[in-house]
């Protein structure tokens, strides 16, 4: 059972059972992103970075988030001191319970709420104000999202997906974000390049990257990201 109704929320219950380190004073250029490579690989506790070099205090990083299997084990609402294996045991059923149970939690519209205390619109949009970590020295910029998840509308259906994908600044204003083949976030994006159209994207959430029933035959999956992508990279070549 989920425990928690937000990030902080999570952060709160991270700490209480001891896998919460708090990072005072890093520096999001490349000091930051050194820490969470260190700490990754050796199943380190969750960081949450605060007072950033650079940055008005208020803004914080989490990473590490299901670095090791108690904080795995807490996002996903299980037994937090399960093993390896009894966690993977339980996923082996729970993934097609929740999918099948999914339809039990409809969606409410509202316009209230946390997430609309704080909007700007137009010019005021300022996406440097976030401290997105340049976490490799060779990394083409800074990636303010890497654990998201991305709503995208195929614009012919009008059929929403959602997936995760790397999310890189590139302008106050402009985000850029990559998708490998086979994604199924890649056919609607094609298909705005197609039309020379720019495509936004919304990130919402981390871990909620569901697959489209839509495309549920490989087959089909196949076909269709194979007919997009050679639509798209042909009209590519004439710029």
């Amino acid at each position: 059972m989920i425990e928690f109704n937000d990030i902080r929320d999570w952060i709160d219950k991270t700490k209480k059972i001891g896998e919460l380190k708090v990072i005072e004073g890093a520096d999001p250029h490349l000091e930051v992103g050194t820490m969470v490579q260190i700490n990754g690989p050796n199943l380190g506790p969750a960081l949450l970075f605060y007072k950033l070099k650079g940055y008005e205090e208020g803004f914080r990083i989490v990473t590490n988030s299901a670095g090791n299997i108690k904080t795995f084990n807490l996002t996903f609402g299980l037994p937090v001191e399960n093993s390896i294996r009894e966690t993977v045991e339980a996923l082996r059923v729970k993934a097609d319970e929740w999918a099948q149970r999914s339809d039990d939690f409809p969606y409410k519209v509202t316009d209230s709420g946390p997430i609309l205390e704080n909007i700007e619109e137009g010019d005021n949009v300022d996406l440097e104000k976030f401290p997105g970590p340049l976490w490799h020295e060779l990394d083409g910029g800074r990636y303010i999202g890497t654990g998201v998840g991305i709503i995208t509308r195929e614009p012919d259906s009008g059929i929403l997906n959602t997936g995760t994908y790397r999310n890189q600044l590139h302008h106050r204003q402009n985000v850029g974000f990559y998708i490998t083949r086979g994604k199924h976030g890649r056919l609607p994006r094609n298909k705005y390049f197609v039309r020379g159209i720019i495509f936004a994207v919304k990130p919402y959430a981390w871990y909620n990257d569901f697959p489209q029933t839509s495309l549920n035959s490989e087959a089909l999956r196949r076909q269709v990201f194979s007919k997009w992508d050679s639509e798209f990279e042909g009209r590519w070549k004439k710029f």
